[in-house]
Order: structure tokens, then C-alpha cells, then sequence
């Protein structure tokens, strides 16, 4: 999701990113000169491990946001141009085929050959500025273990992409969702979009185009069989939203796939925020050949129910007893991908407990492009906090976490150096912005994280600090 990251989001997932234009300018001066890798004119990168700029999706990764915009990946924020109307790329308006094998597509892969940096991957570049690793080079090293003769099929297809159908797809069906948590945007959440406060927030609009189909495009039943055709040689699904797990045509996908054997085949990669176990959805997500689960949840407690308004905690917690005892059944792994930000970054290691004793792996993921939520208005004090308690963590740990260095890089990222100006400025955009959310909602900031509150000058009466929502910091057996 646009977002998190992934997230990712997230995510980046995670899963869902926002990765605006100009955000390292503004944000940590962490930008050299843009150098191309030292691979010459032309030439092909062999190895793509060796390489500073190379990544390999282009060459085999499809690519659409909830609204069918194209773009490199769901972390790029710049759209694929060239489409009709001379806009951009557009499931609504061109196909799939036509998008993959696309003239921008062909650009982005020669620039790449080249060794040239892409605007469209400044968020990849910045995490591994940091010394953090990136999508780019997870996706590099994972293409590399599944197909070792790819690099020798890219050097012989030169800029087109390496197959006639692409081996990685990300596909998000419309922004149905059931959540308006505050770190999305109308883009990503239906609701959003018909939240009247959170929307004028947010700029990431949800695009409705005249194009190929009438109504929302993705009810079309001749994009349903296209997507089947253009899908048929994928080995790996990427799949956020909106909400995956309420999307019927996701279910009618995956059950083709299952149809004709295929799913079998696949590593599926699902991000869901668990407030809803549709159990036909999992019994179809079970059936493929690696699934994994990647959970959006951002907070412990009481304190997720604020952020991601207005799921339940009770209903989270039902809802993983459920889905962990279907992994223990199956061979689906868990992750939990929460997106940090000026509200979570000190209480985020309550929830870190709370999966590693599930026995769930940790992807950490911080907000991007949301700059009254950007970690940079957090005071020093706080981030360095922030920062201890999460190699506390760490340390104190006992359940194997496979991507623990994902949090070794958040707290690298916590401890970059941050442009005063821009956490002055966004510290106040923090203040406005909680304001107008807690009032439209009847709830408040400082009754359910009063330890940032206080640290970010949050408008406040201590009094109000309940004993239900002011928990202390929680420890699960398994974990210390």
C-alpha cells in the first residue's frame, strides 16, 4: 500500500509506500551526487549483487495500483508515462500487455543496463544509503536463488523485457477497504475516500478514468480473463490494497489458478490488516505453493484500535489464534509489517513482543511521504529512546525474528541526522493534523500514547490518561 511500505508497508510493505517526489530534499540530507554504477555505456550488468543501481524488476515484474496506474513497483511514486491522452499508463485504459512491453517500460530497462539511477527508485537507494537493504536488493538476491539463468536471458532480450509475461506480479483490485488508519490515503482506502477530514489530507487520490471498461474497472469480467492469460507463467504475487481478503475478484483469481494448477507453483504474498478471516479467502490462500501472510498492524492493544480506526484488538488477536493455527496446518509463514511513525515509534516494541511470542516474523517498515506522521518531527530524545528499546528488543529476544535486520535499520534510520527546519514544520502539520482527527472521532491522542504526547508537546490534560489505555509496557514469556 501507497503508505506503508512496506512496507511497505511495507511494504514494503508492506507493503503499502508513499514515496513523494522531492522527499529526500526535504527530509534528511542524505543525497550525494548521482553517479552511475561503473559498468559502462550499454553494457549488462552480470551480476546484479555487484551492482549499486541494477534491479531486476523491470525485466520480469508487472506492476498496478489500486486505481490500474502502472508504475516500475508499488514503491516507485512516479507513474509509467506514455499512455493514452498522453497520461499515464493505465489498467483502465491500456493492457496489460500493452503496459509491460511498453515504451517506458523498454526506457527504464535500457537505463538501467546502463547502469544509470532511476528517479523512480530514490526509496530503494535511500535505505541503502543508510546501510539498510532495500527491495531492490532483496528482489535481486530472491530472483537470483529461483532462476540463475535470468541474468543470461536479460542480456540476450538487451532493454525488452525478459519474457512475453512476467514472472513477478503486484496487482491491487480497487481500494476497497474497511479501515481509515491514519498513515493511508483515499488511494489505498475506499473509506478514506469518503472520509471528509482524513481525505483533505491526504493527495494521493483515487483515480476514475474513461477507458476500456464501464463502471469500476475492475468488475469488468474481460479484465478478470485477462488478467488469467497475462498471469499464466507467474511465479510470485505480490497482493495489497485496500483489503485483499473482502475483494471477491481476488477469490475468483486464485481460484482459476488453483484450476489449473498453477497455484501450486506460486509464492503468494498477501497483506491483510486482520480484521477480517474470511475463511473461504485462506482456503484458497493455503492451496498455493509458498504462502505468506504479511499482517498491516501498527500498534499493541487498545493504542491499534486509535490508528487504525476503528478495527478492534479483541477481533486482531481472535483473528491471529486463527490464522497461526492454519500455519501450523500448512505451509503458510506469518509476518507482522507494521509502518512506524510519530505516533508508534516509542510503544512499537509492545507489539514486536506480542508477534514474537506468536512465533511471527518482524518486517519493520517507517511512514514515508506523511509529513505530519514522518519520524523526523520526533524530538531527539525521544528517537534515541525509541531506539534503545528496540535493540532491547533485540537482545532480549529468544524466538528466532528471520528479518530481524529490518529493525536493525529502522533504528539506523531513527538515528540519520533529521533537517530541523522540516521537523519544526512538520511537528506543527503533527499537531493540526491529530487535532482535527481526534475531534472528528471523539478520541484522543494523549489518552492512549501519553509518553509521545508529552515528548512531542501534544496538547493535553494528564488527568485523562485512563489506567485501561495507559499500559505499561507489556512482556510476553517467550521473549525475554
Amino acid at each position: 500500500m501507497r503508505g506503508k511500505l512496506s512496507v511497505a508497508r511495507i511494504k514494503a510493505l508492506s507493503y503499502a509506500a508513499l514515496a513523494l517526489d522531492g522527499l529526500r530534499k526535504k527530509r534528511r540530507n542524505r543525497t550525494g551526487p548521482t553517479q552511475p554504477d561503473p559498468i559502462g555505456a550499454g553494457a549488462v550488468v552480470l551480476d546484479p549483487a555487484d551492482s549499486k543501481t541494477f534491479c531486476i524488476l523491470p525485466f520480469i515484474h508487472s506492476y498496478f495500483a489500486t486505481d490500474g496506474q502502472a508504475s516500475l513497483c508499488v514503491l516507485s511514486p512516479e507513474p509509467l508515462l506514455g499512455g493514452r491522452n498522453g497520461g499515464g499508463l493505465n489498467v483502465q485504459r491500456e493492457s496489460l500487455k500493452e503496459i509491460f512491453h511498453s515504451p517506458a517500460m523498454d526506457h527504464a530497462r535500457r537505463q538501467l543496463l546502463e547502469g544509470k539511477k532511476l528517479k523512480a527508485c530514490a526509496v530503494c537507494y535511500d535505505a541503502e544509503r543508510l546501510g539498510g537493504r532495500s527491495t531492490r536488493t532483496h528482489y535481486n538476491m530472491h530472483w537470483q536463488r529461483q532462476r540463475p539463468d535470468l541474468m543470461a536471458r536479460i542480456k540476450e532480450r538487451q532493454d525488452k523485457a525478459a519474457f512475453d509475461k512476467p514472472l513477478s506480479v503486484d496487482f491491487r483490485y480497487g481500494n476497497l477497504c474497511n479501515l481509515r488508519c491514519q498513515i493511508c490515503n483515499p488511494h489505498n482506502s475506499s473509506q478514506i475516500e469518503r472520509d471528509g477530514v482524513l481525505s483533505k489530507w491526504r493527495s494521493a487520490n483515487y483515480l476514475r478514468l474513461e477507458g476500456r471498461f464501464p463502471g469500476e474497472w475492475y468488475d469488468a469480467a474481460e479484465l478478470a480473463e485477462e488478467v488469467v492469460d497475462f498471469s499464466s507463467d507467474v511465479e510470485l504475487i505480490n497482493l495489497g490494497g485496500g483489503e485483499p481478503s473482502i475483494s471477491r475478484h481476488v477469490q475468483k483469481w486464485f481460484s482459476r489458478l488453483i484450476e489449473s494448477g498453477q497455484a501450486a507453483k506460486i509464492e503468494l504474498r498477501v497483506q491483510t490488516n486482520l480484521t477480517n478471516v474470511n475463511s473461504k479467502f485462506f482456503d484458497l490462500v493455503v492451496q498455493f505453493g509458498l504462502p505468506r501472510i504479511f499482517l498491516s498492524i501498527d500498534g499493541f492493544g487498545p493504542f491499534n484500535d486509535y490508528m487504525r480506526y476503528p478495527s478492534k484488538w479483541r477481533i486482531i488477536e481472535r483473528n491471529a489464534d486463527y490464522i497461526a493455527e492454519l500455519a501450523r496446518r500448512s505451509k503458510m509463514s506469518i509476518h507482522l509489517t507494521p509502518t512506524i511513525s510519530a505516533y508508534n515509534a516509542l510503544s512499537i516494541v509492545h507489539l514486536f513482543e506480542w508477534a514474537a511470542a506468536r512465533g511471527f516474523d518482524i518486517i519493520a517498515n517507517h511512514v514515508r511521504g506523511v509529513d505530519a506522521l514522518d519520524c523526523a518531527l520526533i524530538p531527539d530524545e525521544a528517537r534515541a529512546l525509541a531506539v534503545q528499546r528496540m535493540r532491547d528488543f533485540l537482545k532480549s529476544v529468544t524466538s528466532p525474528i528471520p528479518n530481524r535486520a529490518t529493525i536493525e535499520d529502522l533504528c539506523r534510520y531513527l538515528e540519520a541526522p533529521v533537517d530541523a527546519a522540516y521537523a519544526e514544520s512538520s511537528r506543527k502539520k503533527f499537531h493540526a493534523f491529530t487535532r482535527e482527527i481526534d475531534h472528528d472521532r471523539g478520541m484522543r491522542f494523549e489518552d492512549y500514547c501519553p509518553e509521545m504526547a508529552g515528548f512531542l508537546g501534544y496538547p493535553s490534560d494528564a488527568s485523562s490518561f485512563g489506567p485501561v489505555l495507559n499500559v505499561e509496557r507489556a512482556t510476553f514469556g517467550t521473549t525475554t
